[in-house]
């Protein structure tokens, strides 16, 4: 009988145990707890973690919030402003080295063409950097030491102002402005570093006085142009008061055109170049994507035929490629007018 009822005592144990009565199974003896035994407290279970709250979407597909909820500079930005006069005197001293050296030269060889290319490409760079690290620092004193506290301030640091226009983003217009008075000013470099290599020419002199080709007032004057008539068609929007000069937290109505300014998440040469093509929501725009198409392919000839035929100074630019410019100018800036609401 006695046997009979030890499986019934251990199950009676086994459930005190689980109970929280205790959890050692050493200290039960033939079906009986030990005698002075500790009978320890089970600990608390511990909470399971909560789910991860899913990625909300809004229903009218602008990004949820957090995406714009202040700046917040990359963390390249004290590095690149501490380091900002270095490479400049880097590329400062690799361009004279560069420039003395082709500047030696006198005979009329694709090496020697080659070293001027590289020579004025380098000046051209240093200029460009150091001119970066002059206006770094003074917006730095501007701005009493502090660090930038917006990304429209980050964004037109230094010579990127050139660049970004005053919403934030990349202009096309003003980008064809600076891309191509670089390009003219390194090929007039490239053609005075090859001076000495023809003998009896002087093909820096040349360019500007005997093969001096009026087509680059057009080439200079077109992205000008077209910068302008961007810049007129939002500062003469809601009748001569433009988006900058609407009070602060006056509700925008139908027909008076705001500028919706970058997010402050974006920034970046990628984000640069994108912008170049795309509006203000990131969609391509074909009059933008025209605009630039055409300058590059015009860009790239000028280039080509610079270094291929420097003894003819500035080429000449085709009159279809002019056309096809002046085309995709005069559409740049009327579908900036266009884009640009005013009240009616």
């Amino acid at each position: 009988m006695v046997s009979s009822l030890r499986p019934l005592v251990r199950r009676k144990v086994v459930a005190g145990m689980e109970g929280g009565g205790m959890t050692d199974p050493t200290q039960v003896e033939n079906g009986h707890p030990t005698e002075g035994a500790p009978t320890p407290i089970a600990p608390a279970a511990a909470p399971a973690p909560a789910p991860a709250a899913a990625p909300v979407e809004t229903p009218t597909g602008e990004p949820p919030a957090g995406h714009d909820q202040g700046f917040v500079a990359p963390p390249y930005a004290d590095r690149h402003f501490r380091r900002r006069w270095l490479l400049a005197a880097v590329l400062g001293v690799t361009a004279a080295g560069f420039c003395v050296w082709a500047a030696l030269l006198t005979t009329y060889t694709i090496g020697h063409r080659a070293v001027a290319a590289v020579a004025a490409l380098l000046a051209m760079l240093a200029a460009a950097a150091i001119a970066h690290a002059v206006l770094l620092t003074y917006q730095k004193q501007a701005r009493g030491g502090g660090a930038v506290t917006s990304n429209l301030d980050f964004r037109q640091r230094g010579l990127k102002a050139a660049f970004i226009g005053d919403d934030g983003r990349a202009s096309t217009s003003k980008t064809g402005i600076v891309v191509w008075t670089a390009a003219v000013v390194t090929a007039l470099i490239y053609l005075l570093l090859l001076s000495r290599t023809v003998p009896g020419q002087s093909l820096f002199l040349g360019a500007l006085n005997q093969n001096w080709r009026p087509e680059y007032l057009v080439l200079l004057g077109l992205p000008a142009a077209a910068a302008t008539a961007a810049v007129a068609a939002v500062k003469t929007s809601n009748h001569g008061e433009g988006p900058d000069r609407i009070a602060a937290g006056d509700v925008a109505t139908a027909g008076r055109y705001t500028r919706q300014m970058v997010p402050d998440d974006i920034h970046g040469f990628p984000q640069g170049l994108a912008e170049l093509i795309t509006d203000d929501n990131g969609i391509i725009a074909w009059a933008d994507l025209q605009y630039v198409a055409f300058n590059v392919i015009t860009l790239v000839y000028f280039a080509s035929q610079v270094l291929s035929t420097p003894k003819d100074g500035l080429p000449p630019i085709p009159a279809a490629l002019l056309t096809l410019m002046g085309v995709s100018a005069t559409t740049y800036a009327a579908n900036k007018g266009i884009e640009t609401r005013t009240t009616s």
